[in-house]
C-alpha cells in the first residue's frame, strides 16, 4: 500500500520527540545532580526551612491527608489530618474542626505563659515546636496564620515513574538552551509529569503554561493546544526559563518568575536592590506575592532532592522507558481519520501520541493543520534500518533467497551517501530511486534524510474511510468486477476501513515494466492537464507519483509520467 512518504513531505525516526541525535536512555535520573550547585541555586535559613517542609509534603503526606502549619513561618507543622474516605463536604467540616482545635490550643498556651501558670505536657510539647523566646502576643498571631496543605506523596511517587518517559529528552533540550539540567525536575512541582493536568487558572501540561504565556511560544488555537504536548512544551519551557534568567540574572529569581511572572520579580528585585531570594521572601510583603510565589523556589529545590534520590524516600521504582516514536509532517490540512488511514495506524494510536490535537480535530470537526508534525508509533523496521543497509548487496541478495524476506521500505541517509550508491545497494537504478521519492536525479542528499527504497506499487490496497469497490477500482484504473473476483467479494460486497484488498497483477506488472519519464510542473498545470498532455489517465498519474485525489501540485515539482 502506498503509505507514509507518498503523502508526507517529511518523516524521521525520533527518540523522545524529534531531536535528530539519538538519546542515551540507560540513566534517566543522574545521581550527579544529588546536590544542587550552591552557586546557581543559593539557599538561606528561611529557604532551608521551606525545603524541609516541602520534602515532608512530597514524601510523607499522602493525597488523602493534609497538614496544618504556619502560613508565614512554614513551621511548625501542628498536626496531620486524615481525610481518607471523606467526601468534600465532610473533609471541609473536619478541617474546620481541627483548625479550630489548634487555634484554641495556641490561645490557651499564650494565656498560660502570660499569666505565668504551669504548662501541661501537651502544652510543653506544642511550645517546643516554636523558636525559643516566643511571646504570648506572637502565639496569638500564629493562631491566626494556620494554613492547610494537602499532601502529594503518592502523586509525587507516580510522577517519578511517569517522568522516565520524558526525562532524557527534557535534559537534552535544557542543555541545548543552556538551562541547568536540574530544572528538568520542575514538572514534579507543576504537574507530577501528568500532561493532562490543568489548574484553576487554566494552566495546562507538564510545564503548566497558561494560555497567554503558552501562545508566546506554541500554537494554542481551536485545533491544536501544544501546551499539552510534553515534548513541544518542553522546548517552550526551556526558552521561557532562559528568557527569565537573561532578564533577572539569577536562577532563583528566574525560577520564581516562572510562577510569579518575570516583570513582577524584576520590580521586586529592583525595589529591594537585591537578587537574594531569601531576603526577598523575608522582607517583601504584597498580596500578589503570595504563599505560592514565596515557596515556589523552595518547592523546586525540595522536588529536585527527592527526585534525584527517590529510592531513599520511596524505595526501588520501575520508571517508564523513554518514549520513542516516528514523526511525520503532513503537507496539507487533512482529517485525522484520513491521516490514520494513509499511515496504516488506528486513530486511537495517533490520538495517544498527539495529545495536543483538540477534541474537535479528533472528532473530525476540524482538520489537522498543514505542516503539522504528527507523531506515529515507532516501527521495528525503522530501528533496525541502519544495521540492514550496512550489509553488502551480495549478502542481502543471498539472505533474500534463503528467507524470502523483503528489502526494507525505508533507509536513513548517512554522510557521504549518494542516490547512485543507495540505488546500487538495493539493486535498482538511481532514476528509479529518485522517482520513488519524487526528487531530482541530481539532488544532493543530506545525513538523516529518509528515503523509500521499496517499489511504489504493492499487491494490495488498504481501504480508507468512505471507500467503495467502485472508488478503489476507479483510483487504480481496474474493472470493479475484476477487483471483486480476486478478493472473493460480490459487486455489492461491503468493505470497511483498514481492510486489505488485493490488486490485479496486471496493475503491478504494468507499473514496473513501463519506462519512466519526468515532467516538471508549470504554472497553471493541473493533474488533469498533465495527464492529458502525456496520454495517461489521471488515476495512473496519481498512483505512480504516490499522490491522492486531493494532492496539491506546484510549479517546479517533478512528476513521473509513463511513455
Amino acid at each position: 500500500m502506498k503509505r507514509t512518504l507518498l503523502f508526507l513531505i517529511f518523516i524521521g525516526v525520533f527518540c523522545c520527540g524529534g531531536l535528530s541525535d539519538r538519546l542515551q536512555t540507560s540513566t534517566v535520573y543522574a545521581h550527579s545532580l544529588d546536590l544542587l550547585s550552591p552557586k546557581q541555586f543559593p539557599r538561606s535559613k528561611i529557604i532551608d526551612v521551606q525545603v524541609y517542609f516541602w520534602k515532608k509534603v512530597f514524601t510523607e503526606v499522602a493525597t488523602t491527608e493534609a497538614v496544618l502549619h504556619d502560613r508565614d513561618l512554614i513551621l511548625p507543622i501542628y498536626e496531620k489530618v486524615s481525610l481518607k474516605g471523606l467526601n468534600r463536604k465532610q473533609a471541609k467540616r473536619k478541617i474546620k474542626v481541627r483548625k479550630y482545635h489548634v487555634q484554641k490550643q495556641l490561645k490557651a498556651l499564650a494565656h498560660r505563659i502570660k499569666t505565668n501558670q504551669p504548662l501541661s505536657h501537651s502544652q510543653k510539647k506544642l511550645l517546643n515546636k516554636f523558636y525559643k523566646g516566643i511571646t504570648p502576643k506572637q502565639l496569638i498571631r500564629a493562631a491566626n496564620r494556620i494554613r492547610l496543605q494537602y499532601g502529594v506523596a503518592d502523586r509525587f511517587r507516580e510522577g517519578i515513574v511517569r517522568s522516565g518517559a520524558y526525562m532524557p529528552y527534557i535534559k537534552k533540550v535544557l542543555a541545548r538552551y543552556k538551562v541547568p539540567l536540574e530544572l528538568a525536575y520542575l514538572p514534579h512541582v507543576e504537574s507530577s509529569f501528568h500532561y493532562i493536568s490543568h489548574s484553576k487558572s487554566g494552566a495546562k501540561g507538564i510545564w503548566q503554561f497558561t494560555r497567554t504565556t503558552g501562545k508566546q511560544y506554541m500554537r494554542v488555537n481551536s485545533r491544536v493546544d501544544e501546551r499539552i504536548d510534553p515534548f513541544i512544551s518542553t522546548i517552550a519551557a526551556a526558552k521561557l526559563l532562559r528568557s527569565n534568567y537573561d532578564m533577572l540574572g539569577a536562577w532563583p529569581l528566574a525560577i520564581t518568575a516562572y510562577n510569579h511572572g518575570p516583570n513582577g520579580i524584576r520590580k521586586i528585585s529592583k525595589k529591594l536592590q537585591t537578587k537574594d531570594m531569601g531576603y526577598i521572601i523575608r522582607h517583601y510583603h504584597s498580596p500578589s506575592f503570595n504563599f505560592a510565589s514565596k515557596n515556589f523556589y523552595a518547592e523546586f529545590l525540595a522536588a529536585s532532592e527527592v527526585a534525584a534520590n527517590y529510592e531513599k524516600y520511596f524505595g526501588p521504582l520501575q520508571l517508564r522507558p523513554p518514549l520513542r516514536f516516528n514523526e511525520a509532517r503532513i503537507p496539507k490540512s487533512m482529517s485525522l481519520t484520513s491521516i490514520a488511514s494513509r499511515l496504516g495506524y488506528s486513530k486511537k494510536q495517533l490520538v495517544a501520541l498527539n495529545p495536543a490535537l483538540k477534541p474537535a480535530v479528533v472528532r473530525g470537526k476540524y482538520y489537522v493543520p498543514s505542516y503539522y508534525r504528527i507523531k506515529i508509533p515507532l516501527s521495528k523496521e525503522n530501528v533496525v534500518q541502519t544495521k540492514k543497509i550496512q550489509k553488502n548487496k551480495q549478502q542481502s541478495s543471498r539472505s533474500k533467497k534463503k528467507t524470502g524476506s523483503a528489502a526494507p521500505r525505508w533507509i536513513t541517509v548517512k554522510s557521504g551517501d549518494t542516490l547512485s550508491q543507495i540505488a546500487n545497494r538495493f539493486n535498482m537504478t538511481a532514476r528509479k530511486l529518485s522517482s520513488i521519492n519524487n526528487i531530482s536525479l541530481h539532488k544532493t542528499l543530506y545525513p538523516g534524510q529518509v528515503l523509500r527504497v521499496s517499489s511504489l506499487q504493492s499487491s494490495y490496497v488498504v481501504v480508507r474511510s468512505g471507500d467503495s469497490l467502485t472508488s478503489i477500482a476507479r483510483r487504480y484504473g481496474v474493472a470493479v468486477r475484476e477487483l471483486a473476483v480476486i478478493n472473493d467479494l460480490s459487486l455489492s460486497g461491503l468493505i470497511h476501513p483498514g481492510q486489505k484488498l488485493k490488486l490485479p497483477e496486471t496493475i503491478i506488472r504494468s507499473s514496473s515494466t513501463k519506462s519512466l519519464n519526468d515532467y516538471i510542473v508549470q504554472g497553471g498545470d493541473t493533474l488533469f492537464s498533465i495527464a492529458r498532455r502525456n496520454s495517461i489517465s489521471v488515476n495512473r498519474l496519481i498512483v505512480i507519483n504516490g499522490l491522492s485525489e486531493n494532492s496539491v501540485i506546484y510549479p517546479g515539482q517533478k512528476l513521473t509520467v509513463t511513455l
